[in-house]
């Protein structure tokens, strides 16, 4: 029994104390900080002012502003790198190998310029395609041609004709 008791009272007294605590605690704190100062914060003024004096010490001159060269150089180390955005990688459409570089790593190009041949099958079978399909074109020209020249004299049928068109 005594000791419910004892535990009831060491509640009762930390809930007093906890309830207490946030009070004195802020009337610690007010009494060591001082009272509000009436002082305004310093502005830092955009406006810098010389008299004449320090305009002569100073080597100051005023002068309308005009284009020309600049007398004065300054010499400082530096490393030069490219600039990433003038970079390109070049990609090619087809696959292939490279035959020959025509260009060196780094050197500057210009538009329409080639820079490397690539032998490719893809390529080389295509234009081989492209080759017939032209010569069978010419030939097919030159037949209709011949069958349009017979029909106009009325050598041959309209409907021999009309198949040579197509």
């Amino acid at each position: 029994m005594q000791r419910k008791a004892f535990l009831v009272l060491t509640i009762a007294i930390s809930l007093i104390v906890g309830a207490a605590l946030p009070v004195l605690l802020g009337k610690w704190r007010s009494a060591q900080t001082p009272p509000n100062q009436t002082s305004q914060p310093a502005l830092a003024s955009a406006l810098i002012t010389l008299s004449p004096e320090q305009i002569r010490a100073a080597k100051i001159e005023i002068a309308p502003a005009k284009s020309g060269v600049l007398l004065r150089r300054l010499l400082v180390p530096a490393t030069l790198k490219p600039d990433p955005d003038h970079l390109a990688r070049v990609a090619a459409k087809v696959s292939g190998v490279v035959a020959e570089m025509r260009v060196r790593l780094g050197a500057d190009v210009q538009r329409d310029e080639t820079i490397a041949v690539i032998e490719s099958r893809e390529v080389a079978d295509a234009k081989s395609e492209f080759l017939a399909a032209s010569v069978n074109h010419d030939l097919q020209e030159q037949l209709f041609q011949r069958e349009k020249g017979l029909y106009e004299k009325k050598i041959i049928a309209e409907q021999t004709f009309l198949r040579a068109k197509t």
